[in-house]
C-alpha cells in the first residue's frame, strides 16, 4: 500500500492537471465567444451590404428596361403596376 504522502503528492498533481485544464478552456471559451460576437457583427454587416446591392441591382434592371433594353420589361412593368396599385390603395385610405 502506498504511503499517505505518495498519495497526497498524486492527488495534488492530479487537482493542478485539472485546474490547468480547466483555466485553458476557460480561456478558449473566452476566446470563442469573442469570435462569435465578431461573427455576428460581420453577418449584420454583409447582410446590410446585400440589402443595398440588391436594391441597386432592382434599380439597375428597371432603367435598362425603361431605357429600351428587352431583358427585364416584363418584371419592370410588373414592379410599376404594383407601386401603382400600392398608391391608390394609400389614395384610397387616405380618403375613406
Amino acid at each position: 500500500m502506498q504511503e499517505l504522502p505518495d498519495i497526497i503528492n498524486s492527488l495534488e498533481s492530479k487537482i493542478k492537471t485539472l485546474i490547468n485544464s480547466y483555466e485553458d478552456l476557460k480561456s478558449q471559451n473566452t476566446e470563442l465567444k469573442e469570435t462569435i460576437v465578431s461573427l455576428r457583427e460581420n453577418l449584420a454587416i454583409k447582410n446590410s451590404e446585400f440589402v443595398v446591392l440588391r436594391e441597386k441591382h432592382q434599380r439597375v434592371k428597371m432603367a435598362s428596361a425603361l431605357g429600351g433594353e428587352n431583358e427585364g420589361v416584363k418584371e419592370t412593368k410588373l414592379r410599376i403596376n404594383s407601386l401603382v396599385r400600392e398608391i391608390e390603395s394609400c389614395i384610397a385610405l387616405v380618403k375613406g
